[in-house]
């Protein structure tokens, strides 16, 4: 089973997904950097050649967090068995298949469903999918196999 978030791409491209993904933080970053530059042109300092400086450095910080999100950000659940995989909105955008890990648990919290799947915890928040209560019950289906077929634990 497959369940979308609605930070899910779609069959946008891992082009246009990474320029979505930069286009915020970069537009804020570069907003801040030209608000100093018009106050201190304004009270007569030279700016040029500091934002010749800046400018590149806080876009490249900026389009790192944008990257940073959107390899972080949980856009596709895939359940298969005892097994599943959360992948990102950078994962589904590419031609890879899904890596399927065990699933471990699928607990509802004030904050969403906290989710222990192969060696991670994420955290699915209700406002990001719409399928909650169903990725909640195919997860905790998951995670009941994979205790099944592990079988008991010897502690000797």
């Amino acid at each position: 089973m497959t369940f979308r978030s609605v930070h899910h791409p779609g069959s946008a491209s891992r082009a246009l997904v990474a320029a979505r993904a930069q286009a915020g933080p970069v537009a804020f970053a570069l907003l801040c950097v030209m608000i100093v530059a018009l106050a201190a042109a304004l009270q007569g300092y030279p700016v040029l050649r500091p934002l010749m400086l800046i400018v590149p450095g806080v876009y490249a910080c900026a389009a790192a967090v944008g990257m940073y999100v959107v390899q972080r950000r949980p856009a596709e659940v895939v359940v298969a068995g005892a097994s599943g995989a959360i992948r990102s909105v950078w994962e589904v955008s590419g031609d890879g298949p899904a890596l399927l890990v065990p699933v471990h648990s699928a607990m509802p919290r004030r904050e969403g469903l906290v989710v222990g799947i192969g060696d991670e915890v994420i955290t699915l928040r209700p406002e990001d999918w719409p399928q909650l209560e169903d990725v909640h019950r195919a997860l905790a289906e998951a995670a009941r196999r994979a205790d099944l077929e592990r079988g008991p634990v010897s502690w000797t």
